[in-house]
């Protein structure tokens, strides 16, 4: 795994932990040439599987190439954003913070 791999994955680590997130969240750019090494990644921490939450153009391609090396998208599931965590509810004549969900694709490694 190169260092700048290793650097992105020291961040996946730390947003999971910051966030409570059970699973890491590819929430960045994910390039083609990156994505074996993602796989490489995740079976090297014992990661059985991780979500993706990126919006980028060519997301259907990046999955599909995930598809090709083994893993399987699972579906849809609730994360924490670490950028929006929580948001602002009325109750009664004052305001209380309560977690903010956003949805992400829930994929599993062969």
């Amino acid at each position: 795994m190169t260092k700048a791999m290793e650097r992105k994955f020291e961040e996946l680590v730390a947003v999971r932990t910051e966030t409570g997130n059970k699973y890491l969240d590819l929430h960045d750019v994910i390039w083609d040439n990156e994505i074996e090494e993602y796989i490489e990644g995740f079976k090297k921490m014992g990661e059985e599987k991780f979500t993706i939450s990126v919006g980028q153009g060519s997301l259907i391609e990046v999955l599909a190439r995930f598809q090709e090396l083994g893993c399987k998208i699972e579906g849809v599931v609730d994360y924490r954003d670490k950028y929006r965590m929580f948001d602002v509810e009325c109750v009664g004549n004052g305001i209380k913070q309560v977690p903010h969900y956003e949805k992400a694709l829930l994929v599993s490694i062969a």
